[in-house]
């Protein structure tokens, strides 16, 4: 959590930045705008050069009274507008805007960037992946978080479930055969046991394991429908499971040793 507060954090900043980068680009283009527009007309009390208004000073008419104003007639002439010179784009208009397209550009893929790497480090699939490493249960404390009852605490599964076969009792050594193998896979912590989990929470967690995922797999289709189903299995069933228990015996040794 203090992870993905760090990250919003910083993606605050980057907009509150990037807004003010933005504002001082628009400033400064409007600026040169108004300054290259009052520079054009040649206004006397505008000084182009320093870019401000600048101070006037007038002196008193020689000769003049109020009675020349009075008796000299005004001169009329035609007043004609001078026509205003067309807008011409400046480099700097041209040049600041690219700026800001840049600016934004970069701003909007950083954000995308660290939304997409937020959401594949914390994201609800990467949490049902993951197996949070904790220190080894014994085999009865594996057995107490069995999604199902078992009508047995004996944590031999693997002895019950021969015994079954060897008794063509194929049903419940298919359910015991799965009890031996959620059991073992959470000796070796590659998955973990709880209850209210479902078959379907293991095989994800088993996912980056190929090999195992499909055995788990192959032999959880036959339990499901002897145990929740209450149907009798046969022999061609769950031969398939039977034939790969000791591969699958190995592999999970080897991979609980590299974990």
């Amino acid at each position: 959590m203090r992870t993905v507060e760090m990250i919003f954090r910083l993606l605050v900043m980057i907009l509150v930045i990037s807004g003010w980068t933005v504002d001082q680009t628009r400033a400064q283009w409007f600026s040169g705008e108004a300054n290259q527009a009052l520079s054009d007309r040649n206004y006397p009390w505008y000084d182009s050069t320093a870019g401000k208004v600048q101070k006037m000073e007038f002196g008193e008419r020689p000769g003049s009274s109020l009675d020349d104003r009075q008796t000299v007639k005004p001169e009329t002439k035609q007043f004609t507008p001078t026509p205003a010179p067309a807008a011409t784009p400046t480099p700097q208009s041209g040049t600041t805007s690219g700026i800001s397209m840049a600016i934004i550009t970069v701003v909007f893929l950083i954000l995308f960037v660290a939304v997409c790497w937020a959401f594949f480090k914390f994201g609800p699939a990467t949490e049902m992946k993951s197996v949070k490493k904790t220190k080894r249960r014994t085999i009865e404390e594996s057995i107490r978080e069995l999604p199902f009852e078992m009508e047995t605490d004996f944590g031999d599964f693997l002895a019950l479930a021969k015994k079954a076969y060897s008794n063509n009792d194929f049903r419940k050594a298919t359910i015991f055969l799965f009890s031996y193998l959620l059991v073992s896979l959470d000796q070796h912590q590659l998955i973990q046991l709880k209850k209210g989990k479902t078959n379907r929470q293991y095989l994800a967690e088993l996912n980056e394991n190929e090999s195992l995922a499909n055995y788990y797999q192959e032999v959880m289709i036959p339990f499901e429908a002897a145990f929740f189903g209450n149907h009798q299995l046969r022999h061609s069933d769950i031969e398939s499971c039977w034939s790969q228990l000791n591969e699958f015996q190995n592999q999970i040794r080897m991979a609980g040793s590299a974990s």
